[in-house]
């Protein structure tokens, strides 16, 4: 990454720059969680026996839509078959509370596949996106 101080260009230039670039942090951005209810389809990963599975996604969106719309086209692109929203609900969550409100209560059994408190605060920031463990459901 080249990094320039924005001072020793002239104004037209900076101009320029910034309307053909992204920030690094993204301002406004909150944390989601959407539990989505998917079938094989094209996947390896979800073990043959399932009917069918239940995946948490954790996404840094402006909206609960965004969130949705993001989560189920990285789940198509892994080969998942998005079939609907479990309960018909997305989350939204309070990142400050991400490691003993939501880890520590509901999932830790499996905590060391959960970003830690430090690193979900950086997610947020930068609008990442992160695929929870998928549990069986049966459809």
């Amino acid at each position: 990454m080249d990094v320039i101080f924005l001072d020793t260009l002239p104004r037209d230039s900076v101009a320029r720059i910034k309307v053909h670039s992204m920030p690094l942090y993204l301002a406004d951005m909150r944390l989601f969680e959407c539990p989505l209810i998917v079938g094989r389809g094209g996947n390896a990963e979800m073990p043959a026996a399932w009917n069918g599975a239940i995946i948490c996604c954790y996404i840094a969106a402006l909206n609960h839509e965004e969130a949705l719309i993001t989560s189920v086209k990285n789940l198509r692109l892994e080969g998942y078959e998005f079939k609907t929203v479990h309960e018909g609900r997305i989350h939204q969550l309070d990142p400050s509370n991400w490691w003993m409100g939501l880890v520590m209560e509901k999932w830790s059994s499996y905590a060391d596949h959960f970003p830690s408190q430090g690193e979900i605060d950086a997610f947020v920031l930068t609008g990442g996106y992160f695929k929870g463990p998928a549990l069986e459901w049966d459809c």
